[in-house]
């Protein structure tokens, strides 16, 4: 038996309880809202990014990676981008788009589009330029 209260909070094997006096899944419910609210808005935003990015027919480049060494040969070199363009975007593989930089400024490169799944299109960047995550591609205007 624990002499009062305070005895059984000091007991506890949850170092919140010892020293919050709370129930662990209570404070977890508590700070919940400080969790998904900001989830909330960056999922929110990031969804405004990319539809204002379609309507001015860019996209961002979501994967970069260097040409892979074992390609079958007649395989193009060349850095290997990833972007999503959004719907309707008209893209078929051999066309040509051009690459910005981050801001959308300056034109880095061009890349061919090499392969198109669902929505997600890869293309091979020219000329041995390469970019990060985050840069841009504009899309050529619809066939």
């Amino acid at each position: 038996m624990y002499p009062d209260a305070q005895a059984i909070l000091a007991a506890s094997g949850s170092f919140i309880t010892r020293f919050l006096g709370l129930a662990p899944y209570l404070l977890a419910i508590c700070l919940l809202p400080l969790v998904l609210v900001p989830m909330g808005v960056c999922f929110l935003l990031s969804r405004r990014i990319s539809e204002t990015l379609h309507a001015a027919r860019m996209a961002d480049v979501y994967r970069a990676m260097a040409a892979p060494k074992d390609a079958p040969e007649g395989t193009p070199a060349g850095q290997r981008i990833f972007f999503c363009p959004g719907q309707g975007h008209g893209l078929m593989p051999g066309d040509l788009v051009e690459v910005l930089d981050e801001r959308g400024k300056d034109v880095v490169s061009t890349a061919e589009v090499f392969e198109i799944v669902r929505k997600d299109v890869q293309a091979i960047m020219h000329g041995g330029a390469k970019v990060r995550p985050g840069a841009l591609v504009r899309l050529p205007q619809t066939h």
